[in-house]
């Protein structure tokens, strides 16, 4: 089993990491909640939010129409950090960045509600 975010002989991560003003659902077999994504390599992310899922938990994470399969590795003080099963995509991971730069300095929760209203789920 992996160490998220750590490399062997020191605390360095793998993958560089980017920083996201995104809204993330994460779902677990018994529910779904919704966190803001602070940050986001091709191997894990970092969650902020309240109810977030135990360490161990597996989770489906959902952003922006990309979705990968997790584990939770740790959780603490209302934050958690993922590794995915699988890394996400050179793809993926330029869709999300496209995604931030339209967002930026916009509030998760204002870009939530832009993409419900996009997506004719707000009335």
């Amino acid at each position: 089993m992996s160490v998220f975010g750590k490399r062997e002989g020191g605390g360095r991560r793998r993958a560089e990491r980017e920083q996201l003003p995104l809204i993330v659902v994460f779902t677990t077999r018994t529910r779904s909640h919704a966190a803001a994504l602070v940050d986001l390599s091709a191997t894990g992310a970092r969650l902020r939010g309240s109810d977030l899922p135990a360490p161990d938990e597996d989770v489906m994470l959902s952003v922006e129409g990309v979705s990968a399969f997790a584990t939770v590795r740790w959780c603490r003080l209302g934050f958690c950090g993922v590794a995915f099963d699988s890394p996400l995509s050179p793809a993926e991971i330029r869709s999300l960045e496209h995604r931030v730069q339209a967002a930026r300095g916009l509030a998760p929760e204002t870009m939530a509600a832009m993409e419900d209203w996009t997506l004719g789920l707000a009335r």
